[in-house]
Formats: C-alpha cells, sequence, structure tokens
C-alpha cells in the first residue's frame, strides 16, 4: 500500500522489459499481481525480493507473454488463489536460481466485488501455463496450495505446470503442503525432471 492506504500495483504493457535489482513489499491488489504485471514479450525478472505481496490472483507477479526469465531472486510470504507467488503464462519461460519461500495459493484474498469461485487454488509458488518451461536450480520450502471448496483445488503446493516440454531440474523441494501434488502438479507432454 502507498503511505496515503491507497492500494498500488505495477501495469506494465512492454516488450524488452527487465526489473533488475529492485524491491516490493507489502503490497496488495484486489485483482492481479499485488507486485508488479507485465504483458509483453522478453521480460526479465533479475536479483528482485518480493515479500509479503498479495492478490486474488498471482500474489507477487503476473508475467503474460513468451520468452520471461526470472534469475536469481527471492520470493516469501506472497499470497494469492493462482500463483501464490508468480503466474506465467507465454511460451519459453525460464526460472533459475531463484528462492520461493512460505508462499501461498489460497482463497484468503478473494476480491469481495470479483466473483472468483471459478478459479482453482494451484501453485502456492509458481503457476506456469505454457509450452517450453525450464524450471532449473531453484529452492522451494514450506510454500502450499490450500484446498478450497472443491475437491479439485489444492494443487502443487510449490509449482503447477501445464504445457508441452517442461523442464524441472536440479530444484530443492522441502516441506511444501498440496492436496495434491505436495511438491509439484505437472500436467503436460515431453517432461523431464532430475
Amino acid at each position: 500500500t502507498n503511505p496515503d492506504g491507497s492500494l498500488t500495483e505495477e501495469y506494465l504493457t512492454a516488450n524488452n522489459t527487465v526489473i533488475k535489482d529492485s524491491i516490493f513489499y507489502h503490497n496488495m491488489a484486489y485483482d492481479y499481481a499485488g507486485g508488479v504485471h507485465i504483458n509483453g514479450t522478453n521480460t526479465r525478472i533479475d536479483n528482485c525480493t518480493f515479500e509479503d505481496n498479495n492478490a486474488s490472483f498471482a500474489g507477487a507477479t503476473r508475467l503474460i507473454g513468451e520468452n520471461v526469465t526470472i534469475i536469481n531472486s527471492t520470493f516469501n510470504i506472497n499470497n494469492a488463489i493462482q500463483g501464490g507467488a508468480c503466474y506465467i503464462e507465454g511460451e519459453n519461460a525460464h526460472i533459475y536460481d531463484s528462492i520461493f519461500t512460505d508462499n501461498i495459493a489460497t482463497r484468503a484474498m478473494l476480491n469481495p466485488i470479483r466473483d472468483n469461485s471459478s478459479m482453482i487454488t494451484a501453485g502456492g509458488a509458481l503457476f506456469i501455463i505454457g509450452n517450453n518451461t525450464i524450471v532449473y536450480d531453484n529452492i522451494f520450502t514450506d510454500n502450499s496450495a490450500i484446498a478450497g471448496t472443491t475437491k479439485l483445488e489444492g494443487l502443487g503446493g510449490a509449482l503447477y505446470m501445464d504445457g508441452r516440454n517442461l523442464t524441472f531440474d536440479y530444484n530443492e523441494f522441502t516441506n511444501n503442503i498440496a492436496t495434491q501434488g505436495g511438491a509439484a502438479y505437472i500436467n503436460g507432454d515431453g517432461i523431464s525432471a532430475n
């Protein structure tokens, strides 16, 4: 929130956006992305910290478009219905060398105006839809996807991925909780995991 108590959110529609060495702390949006919402190709989040951000949809970041990269960043205590920390939609997303801790996919941040009942709780830390996604050498600790009103909720305590040619290698998952897929819930073809 801003000093005057109003809600804040960064929203960008641009290609080739780079956010580097930045801190997003204690922000809230009633709809999309408590921290930053970007529509565009070639988005890069580099050495950033997102902590205690909340939204109905995408707690800290909502990144829509091809070639999203998140590297060397930290996401702590962010909350949303889908993508407690990050919601990414697009081809060729790459998430490297980042830390995700205590992020939650939950209905606790419901927008009192918008009906979010059709959205399932999923992806405590990351909610990713798209092909050719790589999630590499990250640490996921104490993230959760909390079931709401339906049996098909609470998917992927740390990670929810949907698409083709999905790779998640050399990640560390500890104490993540969900109704289905405590660490990860993956739906797709051509999956590689080491």
